[in-house]
């Protein structure tokens, strides 16, 4: 995916939930100019709720959101004044391509035991 977003000169925000997710994901990728951690954007003195709204807000004014289907998503496009365009991996890729990706940077890519037995099981299912 960084590839693909290096190669297309695509800035994106980085959105998560997941903490964990952004360690492991900062701890894999040399820093990239076209993409932005949206943790990095938080104010410190933000309250859970104030990150969500500044999510959800910042979301709403994308062009394209990539991502797997959710309320947050949805709501996101619904409070939009864009026409915002709403895009899964298996619009970037064939289901080939990611079993492909996935069998190749499973063991190279550093994680905890969690992300590797669920990309295992989604390895399985494609």
């Amino acid at each position: 995916i960084l590839n693909y977003i290096n190669n297309n000169n695509i800035k994106i925000i980085l959105f998560c939930n997941d903490n964990t997710f952004f360690e492991l994901v900062e701890k894999n990728l040399h820093r990239s100019t076209n993409i932005i951690f949206l943790n990095d954007l938080y104010r410190k003195d933000f309250s859970k709720a104030e990150c969500d709204f500044f999510s959800l807000n910042l979301m709403s004014k994308a062009d394209i959101i990539y991502g797997p289907h959710s309320q947050f998503k949805n709501f996101a496009c619904l409070i939009s004044e864009n026409k915002i365009i709403k895009k899964t991996i298996n619009d970037l890729f064939s289901l080939e391509k990611q079993y492909n990706i996935i069998k190749e940077n499973i063991e190279k890519i550093e994680t905890n035991n969690l992300y590797k037995a669920s990309s295992y099981g989604y390895l399985y299912l494609l």
